[in-house]
């Protein structure tokens, strides 16, 4: 008997790895991400039990089937990096657009869609929802600097400035408010109330 049970212990332990592992999808190809901005979100995104293979699979089904690149930073102060994902043949002067997606026990939700040339994490705003601030140059030594916060359906922006960045951050009271906002550790609320103007 001990002979038999030798033999099965590969096959159990095969069934049991099968068991515990995500189930594989398929995504037909869409133009819709750069067409419109609106796409349907599948199931297990919506529910946390994708898999990171299907992260890849959806995300060329709608950046393009070009080598994709991920990076990861903590957005929400849990000590658990959040999986940003792009396809870098997208990537410009003022930045790149990234699929957002928050790593569970269950496997991993879609958050939503963020355009960046660089990010940070922010605390959370008076209702606790989690917010990054963003910038995307726009030349001529200026860049768009955004408040996104994270609600239901994706990132909205709740504040935004244009601001000298690059060389021109080094000059003047635009160049001292850049500097204010990505050289300290985290932005204060005094601060976010002189760069854009409302309590935030």
């Amino acid at each position: 008997m001990s002979h038999v049970l030798k033999a099965l212990l590969p096959i159990l332990t095969l069934l049991a790895l099968s068991g515990c592992s995500h189930p594989r999808h398929t995504y037909t190809p869409t133009d819709q991400f750069f067409a419109s901005g609106h796409f349907p979100v599948p199931s297990e995104f919506r529910r946390g039990t994708a898999g990171r293979f299907d992260v890849d699979a959806w995300s060329r089904s709608l950046l393009g089937t070009n080598s994709l690149e991920s990076l990861r930073i903590d957005i929400d102060g849990d000590r658990i990096s959040e999986l940003f994902v792009s396809e870098p043949a997208h990537r410009g002067t003022g930045g790149n657009s990234y699929l957002v997606f928050r790593e569970g026990r269950r496997g991993l939700t879609y958050l939503g869609r963020l355009f960046f040339g660089s990010l940070r994490a922010m605390p959370p705003d008076t209702d606790r929802r989690v917010r990054v601030l963003t910038s995307s140059w726009m030349g001529g030594g200026e860049c768009m600097v955004i408040i996104q916060v994270l609600q239901p359906d994706g990132f909205h922006s709740a504040a935004s400035r244009v601001l000298p960045c690059g060389d021109r951050a080094t000059d003047g009271e635009g160049g001292r408010l850049a500097r204010s906002l990505f050289d300290s550790e985290i932005p204060s609320p005094d601060v976010l109330r002189t760069v854009f103007g409302a309590e935030l």
